[in-house]
């Protein structure tokens, strides 16, 4: 069983909707280090490319890909230059956020941060807030987990698999805010051992292993 390769932003083509980091970290550093790719969990969404990149400085590239015009392009290659330092709060604070991630749909691109209500997480939200440029198109959405929680259970899971030859990749899913546990075949046994141990954090998904090449 292989734990799942990579985070949203560079997005895994294989497999429906699931991501893989294994460290808050690793969630972030993808977003400011990935290509600009298309993810299957939330379609049109993108992983931004650094500062020095190619994708950062070929706007004509970016415009392509994201199917707008350059000027366009250029506004939000800035954009996301600027939003850097909020991104580096979100991703230093695993147990406050669930995460973060870009989405270009047409005209309404944005950078999403998922946020772990609570007044003991207010602190951390307010220093993004204030690192935010004006005008940022940022959205805050409430979710349940926290990063730190999802990177946990991805890494105790495989300790508390038996049998679970048919298991081949287990890894979070940041936009839906849970673990993604795919199996090449339905095991209801399985299923309701993981539901209990860790109730609507985890999710058990029928699919065929990728082919070798």
């Amino acid at each position: 069983m292989a734990s799942r390769p990579a985070a949203p932003p560079t997005r895994p083509p294989q497999r429906k909707g699931a991501t893989a980091p294994l460290a808050m970290r690793a969630i972030t550093s993808l977003l400011l280090l990935g290509a600009i790719a298309s993810s299957s969990c939330a379609a049109g969404s993108r992983a931004q490319a650094p500062p020095g990149s190619d994708l950062w400085v070929d706007v004509r590239a970016y415009a392509t890909e994201a199917a707008i015009g350059e000027d366009e392009a250029r506004r939000r290659l800035e954009m996301r230059r600027a939003l850097v330092p909020a991104i580096e709060i979100v991703e230093a604070s695993p147990n406050t956020f669930g995460g973060g991630y870009f989405t270009d749909q047409g005209d309404s691109w944005r950078y999403v941060i998922l946020f772990v209500d609570g007044s003991q997480h207010e602190a951390s939200r307010a220093q993004v807030e204030e690192l935010l440029p004006v005008g940022a198109p940022v959205e805050w959405r409430e979710v349940k987990y926290s990063w730190a929680t999802l990177s946990g259970i991805t890494t105790e899971i495989p300790n508390v698999l038996s049998g679970g030859g048919f298991v081949h990749a287990v890894g979070p899913n940041i936009q839906l805010n849970r673990v993604e546990v795919f199996v090449s075949e339905e095991n209801a046994d399985f299923a309701a051992d993981l539901a209990a141990r860790y109730g609507d954090a985890v999710a058990v998904i029928v699919q065929e292993p990728p082919r070798p090449i």
